[in-house]
């Protein structure tokens, strides 16, 4: 086959393209996750849904508990650099975490931290399309959307 010499150089730049878009890992890295990251209370109501402790609890128990949890979530950011997660609630800073990865699986980094009680923790750190769950805490699972938080849009509990 003999292609015009014009057509070469497009040639090998689409090789090349495609040989780099085929040898990159899946594995996540840190620079994957760093950035502002705003809470997505929705997906992360759909997680904690699905705790055991929620299997066998009464329907208007879990409605009043949902009502709660999306007025405490507000206007929730977290700030992962690749040393720390900082949490703000409405730009006020709740506290920072160091954390050290020490591994990954797929799209998560597995990291660990120090719990509020000093006791080592692992957590998750896993890229869902364009969510960022973070796991291994207290609060079980929480996800994030790319990018600062909106004005919080709860509705007072009545």
């Amino acid at each position: 086959m003999h292609l015009p010499a014009t057509r070469l150089p497009t040639l090998a730049v689409m090789t090349a393209l495609l040989l780099a878009v085929g040898a990159r890992s899946d594995a996540a890295t840190i620079a994957d996750v760093t950035g502002t990251w705003s809470i997505d209370s929705e997906a992360t109501w759909s997680e904690w849904q699905k705790r055991p402790e929620f299997a066998d609890a009464p329907e208007d128990l879990k409605e009043t508990i949902r009502e709660t949890a999306m007025q405490m979530m507000g206007a929730m950011t977290v700030e992962v650099a690749t040393d720390s997660f900082t949490h703000s609630d409405k730009g006020k800073v709740i506290g920072t975490t160091p954390f050290t990865v020490t591994g990954t699986e797929g799209d998560a980094l597995i990291i660990e931290h120090a719990g509020s009680d000093g006791a080592k923790q692992v957590g998750r750190l896993e890229l869902r399309g364009d969510r960022l769950a973070m796991s291994g805490g207290d609060n079980g699972v929480l996800v994030f959307r790319r990018g600062a938080a909106e004005a919080a849009t709860t509705t007072p509990v009545e």
